[in-house]
């Protein structure tokens, strides 16, 4: 992913810097960094650590989850944190419960053990105590928001504007929508498992940026 998007950029025919000014190609590494934590849809990667004992190294433990997280309803927030509480609270039992050849087997050390138990106290404390705002029960349900897929295109047109020099246009030809800016959104879209259009993207942000209505800073992650 971070390679693909690295690339992307590179292929740009980059500006040459003012003197004394350090060349914006030198972002690009941060650039990366940026779009990947704008993701908005999460995505479970595998990260498998094959000196685990055998059986092990596959497990859902070791799945990484990145992107933003889903917003619920209140009676769905309520029940994750209930669900939660009471695993964390079957832990502290569970690690109490153990008697000392299970320790033993476990290679802990005390203190390691001990902080597990507390943290897993604190966290069986917040679940049960957390307030959950007032929200319908369909929120997050239906069509998805492209609100931050239109970040995501905001955010590349501007650093497209300042590593190339030109303004990110996407222009016709036939009625086929083309151009540098649109194949880089194409590619930075594609890198992120974004599922929007980047050439409605593309345009609604030329639009934009030539009607003056473009925001004058990159828009937040």
């Amino acid at each position: 992913m971070a390679a693909a998007i690295e690339v992307a950029f590179r292929k740009l025919p980059i500006a040459p810097a003012p003197n004394g000014v350090i060349p914006y190609e030198h972002l690009i590494l941060g650039i990366t960094r940026q779009l990947i934590s704008m993701r908005p849809h999460p995505k479970i990667e595998p990260m498998v650590d094959m000196q685990l004992p055998p059986g092990t190294q596959y497990s859902k433990i070791w799945r990484l989850k990145f992107g933003r997280r889903k917003v619920t309803g209140t009676a769905t927030t309520k029940k994750q944190l209930d669900d939660l509480g009471k695993m964390a609270e079957a832990l502290v039992l569970a690690i109490d419960g153990l008697s000392q050849t299970a320790v033993d087997a476990l290679n802990f050390q005390e203190a390691a053990l001990m902080q597990l138990k507390t943290g897993a106290r604190i966290l069986w404390a917040s679940a049960m105590t957390s307030e959950v705002p007032e929200l319908p029960d369909n929120t997050g349900k239906g069509a998805p928001s492209k609100e931050q897929e239109r970040k995501i295109a905001w955010c590349v047109a501007w650093h497209y504007h300042f590593l190339t020099g030109s303004n990110p246009t996407v222009p016709d030809k036939d009625g086929k929508p083309y151009g540098m800016f649109l194949e880089l959104l194409q590619s930075i879209y594609s890198a992120l498992d974004v599922k929007a259009s980047a050439a409605a993207q593309g345009r609604s942000v030329d639009v934009g940026w030539h009607s003056r209505t473009a925001p004058f800073d990159p828009p937040p992650a």
